[in-house]
């Protein structure tokens, strides 16, 4: 059985470093698919200002795949006014998936016709795979302010993200040290690995320095709100993913031996520096950050 191998050679403590990770089974998705279709409707489909509005999407996919769906409404000034997705959504072959998000007009909300876009992703904000940038419209007039509280987990506007790959990083297999993406992250000078292609991550990650390491923290140059982040497990046994940021909950995972897995921090307010730590060392592998400004 064919075995993925890493060697380390030029970071200390040790001169040479190899890992092996656990064979896994294959994984339900063979591949992107070719396509996917998706449509939406309201209910209303014409709505006052502080007024709920229910949004029915549907995605199909013509392969077996996971994927991330995103469903975005903008305004008609073209601003983006709400926004939920749904990561790690596992499509069989033909499959058609339904979603629903309940939104609550702002009072203020601008009087015209809005549009719903639908876009489908890699898992944690990768590949961008389909996108119909005008799943549905529905008509907003003028109401009074809203007298029902929105559900805190349905925010009506969601700042663009910054996502943090390490693909366009220089080298592989080494070090990481100071700022990447420039302005965005300082990785210090001495907790932090860029690991080439690793398990089921096919491209660049980050993992701790050696295996005597088993957390490490990196420093936001300006504060920012870490959503997810995706992480692999390539030891022999379970582990378990820690995120730390001072102000808020922390946030525990655990992954199988050979899992990948999209973490979701909820936290609701930014970090100047995050502390990620394994129960089994530099065997985990971190990838697409996910950052916000608020």
């Amino acid at each position: 059985m064919a075995t993925a191998t890493r060697t380390q050679t030029a970071i200390p403590p040790t001169a040479t470093s190899t890992r092996t990770p656990v064979a896994t089974a294959a994984a339900t998705a063979t591949g992107v698919p070719t396509s996917f279709s998706s449509s939406a409707n309201t209910v209303p489909s014409s709505a006052s200002a502080g007024q709920a509005v229910t949004i029915n999407a549907s995605v199909t996919s013509n392969a077996a795949t996971t994927v991330l769906v995103d469903l975005e409404v903008y305004d008609p000034s073209g601003t983006k006014a709400f926004q939920q997705w749904w990561d790690d959504q596992a499509f069989t072959a033909g499959q058609q998936r339904s979603y629903s998000a309940t939104w609550q007009l702002p009072g203020g909300s601008v009087a015209g016709s809005y549009v719903v876009r639908i876009g489908v992703f890699s898992r944690g904000w990768g590949t961008l795979y389909h996108w119909n940038g005008s799943a549905a419209t529905f008509t907003v007039g003028a109401g009074q302010a809203a007298t029902a509280t929105p559900t805190s987990a349905l925010p009506t506007s969601t700042p663009t993200p910054i996502r943090v790959t390490f693909d366009d990083l220089g080298g592989q297999d080494t070090a990481l040290n100071g700022q990447y993406p420039s302005g965005i992250i300082d990785w210090g000078t001495s907790g932090w690995y860029l690991s080439g292609p690793w398990g089921q991550f096919t491209t660049k990650s980050v993992s701790f320095r050696n295996a005597t390491i088993s957390s490490a923290t990196f420093s936001l140059i300006t504060p920012r709100r870490l959503t997810s982040l995706q992480a692999y497990n390539g030891g022999s046994d379970a582990a378990t993913v820690t995120l730390s940021c001072a102000g808020q909950p922390t946030t525990q995972a655990t992954l199988a031996a050979g899992q990948m897995a999209t973490i979701a921090t909820n936290w609701t307010g930014v970090c100047s520096s995050v502390t990620i730590a394994t129960t089994n060392t530099w065997w985990t592998n971190f990838d697409n950050l996910m950052l916000y400004s608020s």
